[in-house]
């Protein structure tokens, strides 16, 4: 009992424990974080003009390493664990929008890096989606056990709530603040009296960003449930320990895999126990062939002399006659 207790411990703080490249990256991406938020105030007091963009910079920074510690309060809190792979494209994820693409504007520059992060975040959220779902699935199976089919079609909805969440976010934005989340000002010639504008792009090319994103964002969905389908359908055990897991789930897998170790050990324990057995038989067995070969070379040595006495007894009574 002790030692299945102990080998449960273990494992359990093995699947929690968080990997070498995760932490460093962790802390990497929010010292960068912060050098970036010093580096934008340093330039306004050296230039003395910018305000609004200095504040704002600061802002989507303080914003970046808020989002990155988000997941490392809700595994503390709530007492669940993520993944390695999903904290780590999290982290470069949320470092790559605020930082990169708000701060240093690549977003202004690049049309694919906005679309690859919104292709990104269509794999996260449906992984987070398909977790959810999956971890509900197995804390009760005997009183509910739910579809491969309806695992991923939940997913599937679950993700395009929120890149519709995002998007509605977007517009509310642009539509309060005057900003341009939704690139509609990059098409804009003219503004009327009235507020109304002239655009090159028909309908304005808010639409087509907005339009655009929700297609990366299904096409990455896509291949998150294509994935999940066909390995729960295949082997449906494959995703145990690899997806958000409570603690009283890392518990029972922990436990399970102490148990099969000892069971494991027991096997090994029983074979050496056989071998010994065996090898006796075989040293007996070996040990009655040596004496029936001694016995039956003594049997013929005996033979052997009997007939070399008679030989002998017969030429001495030639002899004599």
């Amino acid at each position: 009992m002790n030692d299945l207790e102990s080998l449960t411990r273990k494992y359990k703080q093995k699947i929690k424990k968080k990997n070498v490249g995760n932490k460093i990256l962790y802390y990497l991406l929010q010292v960068l974080t912060l050098m970036t938020a010093i580096a934008s105030l340093v330039m306004y007091i050296v230039r003395r003009e910018g305000l609004e963009t200095t504040a704002n910079q600061i802002f989507m920074c303080v914003m970046a390493l808020i989002c990155m510690n988000i997941p490392v309060f809700l595994e503390k809190r709530f007492k669940f664990y993520i993944p390695n792979y999903i904290s780590i494209i999290l982290y470069v994820f949320i470092f790559a929008h605020y930082v990169l693409g708000e701060v240093l504007r690549v977003y202004d520059h690049s049309l694919v890096f906005d679309k690859i992060l919104h292709t990104t975040s269509g794999v996260i959220m449906s992984f987070i989606g398909f977790s959810f779902i999956f971890m509900l699935n197995k804390i009760n199976p005997e009183k509910m056990k739910l579809s491969p089919f309806f695992i991923v079609l939940f997913t599937f909805c679950f993700t395009m709530t929120t890149e519709y969440v995002w998007e509605l976010f977007e517009y509310s934005a642009d539509r309060l603040f005057n900003l341009n989340m939704q690139r509609w000002k990059d098409s804009v010639t003219q503004t009327l009296e009235d507020g109304s504008v002239i655009s090159t792009i028909p309908y304005g090319s808010g639409l087509k960003d907005t339009m655009g994103d929700m297609a990366v964002n299904i096409l990455g969905c896509l291949g998150v449930c294509v994935y999940a389908l066909v390995g729960m359908k295949l082997k449906p055990d494959w995703f145990d320990g690899k997806l958000i897991l409570t603690d009283h789930q890392i518990e029972e897998l922990a436990a399970q895999k102490a148990a099969e170790d000892i069971a494991r050990e027991t096997e090994n324990d029983d074979e050496i126990i056989e071998k010994p057995d065996e090898i006796a038989k075989e040293i007996q067995n070996l040990q009655a062939s040596l004496r029936e070969k001694l016995i039956k070379g003594n049997d013929e040595s005996v033979d052997k002399t009997a007939t070399d006495t008679e030989t002998n007894e017969t030429d001495t009574d030639e002899k004599s006659a």
